[in-house]
């Protein structure tokens, strides 16, 4: 690499830093109070994630299992989105300035450290310079991960992916030795698996194709022989280093073993969607998703029109370039992926006779049960990318007459990426009463807390006030996929007696309450002896040692007229808008 070129990297990874940090502008001011997204949900599940990881790795816990949540039982880690291996990496600034801080530069950094990454991959795959710069933006910008950009840090922070693929690449091609190779895949493939083992398992598909492909072109030839020893002893070390891990997915604490989720199956992809114009017109695999998700502070507009241009570029890409090798790999990787995008159902509209897409049957295999059909999308807009990056590149170096064409196509699918306002954030205020003194006297260390809201899996504000706290007590309830009656992935569930859940639930969001989130809510209990005894019987039989109330929802008075006859008057935190009752004497 030329000094030249290596100037053009440093100033391609400053701007891929300034976009980005574009994208987060609002979180800039107030780096520690303000986050991603609305405050609530992914966004706090995902600092507490970070959070586990970093107090795992200060108490020398393990980091596949916690016990600080959904009491008694704990949570896999393995069998979430749990982003260990980034919140190993980030665990100091976590440990130092909060899981809040940390969170938000985990997205500043990933959206631009993922997209320069990809550009640098594409260059060492052949593709000059300007057509490397141009695929890295089409996939780190795509609107596939923007979308993701204010919840979903295992998507967002990964550059691993297009290292990984680098890896295999080198390994297949003979681009390094074959033990040199073979460390280089497998450690990429360990990092990606404790990023997230739902995103290595889709990853896997590509990869596998890419193998088969790239082994049956070299059949009957000395070279064939010496690439099956390689990719032999790499499935050898990648099993070794990720046995343990591997364990505790399938094996381990609240493991899943059952049915894929009921919410993924009933996804249904109407074909015609496809088409419309719409905020998800660049790809739209899941019919239901027909609208823009809100995750951008306006409408993403200038990205409403792209779903046909690029679906017809890569099209014509691919035919072009049909006799090369990669161009094939790439080709039914994407074909894979998208057919994998469209879900169980695929129909003409919506209502009408349904048949069954191959993301049916994949969804029973061990490690998809979670896979969610839109995350192939991200699969799709690699290789889509590297197929039109890859054909652009060849029109450009071949017919110099039509380069004034290929540089308005690749402006016009860059700049229909780039989002038309940044995304929108929110102001949080963690209650540092929890770890203050007067609430470390109030909850001791490794104590069970019960708050409120509880337990539901979306309004999770108890996830961050814990994470914020260090994760020094434990909670009930949380947002986490934990297994089902059946071994089926589930949100947490509410523990009897069921009466704490529908006061809780009603209390906090609505009277007219039928379900949540599947979970059918019954009607609240009156005031007296059997909603008495209910609150002392949860008590008792899950260990509580602390209620804390946050006063706020549709009527807080409801649920503290009930505990007050429970526990006796709670003591009031004006300051915080806190209400706390020491239960601890009320268990038997």
């Amino acid at each position: 690499m030329s000094r030249g070129e290596k100037k053009v990297w440093v100033l391609a990874a400053l701007v891929c830093l300034g976009i980005s940090l574009i994208l987060y502008q609002h979180l800039l001011p107030h780096l520690a109070t303000t986050m991603v997204g609305f405050g609530n949900g992914d966004p706090n599940q995902a600092a507490w994630f970070l959070a586990h990881t970093a107090h795992a790795i200060a108490t020398l816990s393990n980091p596949f299992v916690s016990h600080l949540i959904n009491v008694p039982d704990g949570a896999n880690m393995l069998a979430n989105t749990s982003t260990i291996a980034v919140g190993a990496l980030f665990a100091p600034v976590t440990l130092h300035f909060g899981p809040i801080v940390a969170l938000n530069l985990v997205f500043i950094l990933g959206i631009a450290a993922t997209t320069w990454s990809y550009a640098f991959v594409a260059r060492r795959w052949g593709l000059s310079l300007g057509a490397a710069l141009f695929v890295g933006t089409l996939i780190g910008f795509a609107p596939v991960r923007l979308i993701h950009g204010q919840g979903q840090p295992f998507l967002i922070f990964a550059l691993g992916t297009p290292w990984l693929l680098d890896a295999v690449w080198q390994l297949m091609e003979g681009k390094r030795s074959r033990w040199n190779g073979v460390v280089h895949a497998a450690a990429w493939t360990l990092w990606s698996a404790l990023v997230s083992l739902e995103r290595l398992f889709i990853l896997a598909i590509p990869i596998a194709i890419y193998v088969v492909i790239r082994l049956r072109s070299t059949w009957r030839t000395p070279v064939f022989v010496e690439r099956l020893r390689a990719v032999t002893l790499w499935a050898v070390v990648t099993v070794a280093l990720l046995a343990y891990p591997l364990y505790e997915f399938r094996f381990g604490t609240q493991a899943l073993s059952g049915p894929p989720h009921d919410w993924l199956m009933s996804y249904s992809t109407r074909l015609r969607d496809t088409i419309n114009p719409g905020s998800w017109a660049w790809w739209q695999p899941v019919a239901e998703a027909t609208y823009h998700p809100g995750f951008l502070s306006g409408a993403f507009g200038n990205a409403s029109y792209i779903g046909l241009p690029l679906i017809a570029s890569f099209f014509v890409a691919a035919w072009s370039q049909r006799r090369r090798r990669e161009i094939c790999c790439l080709t039914w990787v994407s074909v894979a992926a998208i057919l994998l995008s469209f879900g169980p159902n695929i129909s003409w509209t919506k209502g009408g006779a349904s048949i069954p897409g191959p993301y049916a049957l994949l969804q029973y295999l061990p490690g998809f049960s979670s896979a969610h059909p839109l995350n192939f999308q991200i699969i799709s807009s690699i290789a889509m990318s590297l197929v039109i990056g890859f054909a652009m590149d060849d029109l450009w170096r071949r017919r110099s007459a039509y380069r004034w064409m290929v540089a308005f196509a690749g402006i016009l699918l860059v700049a229909a990426y780039v989002p038309n306002q940044a995304f929108a954030t929110s102001s949080v205020t963690p209650k540092g009463w929890f770890d203050s003194p007067e609430g470390r006297g109030v909850i001791p260390n490794r104590s069970v807390v019960l708050t409120y809201p509880y337990p539901q899996n979306i309004i999770n504000t108890p996830m961050l006030d814990q994470a914020v706290a260090g994760m020094r007590y434990r909670l009930i309830g949380g947002q986490v996929t934990v297994p089902g009656p059946d071994g089926s992935g589930q949100s947490v569930q509410p523990r009897e007696p069921r009466a704490v859940f529908n006061l809780f639930a009603h209390g906090y969001l609505s009277p007219e309450l039928l379900s949540l989130y599947n979970v059918p809510v019954g009607p609240v209990l009156p005031r007296g002896p059997e909603m008495t005894r209910a609150l002392l019987t949860f008590v008792s039989i899950h260990h509580v040692h602390t209620i804390v109330l946050e006063y706020s929802g549709w009527n807080p008075d409801m649920v503290v007229a009930r505990l007050n006859d429970a526990f006796g008057p709670g003591q009031v935190r004006m300051r915080d808008n806190l209400i706390w009752w020491n239960v601890s004497r009320f268990r038997t």
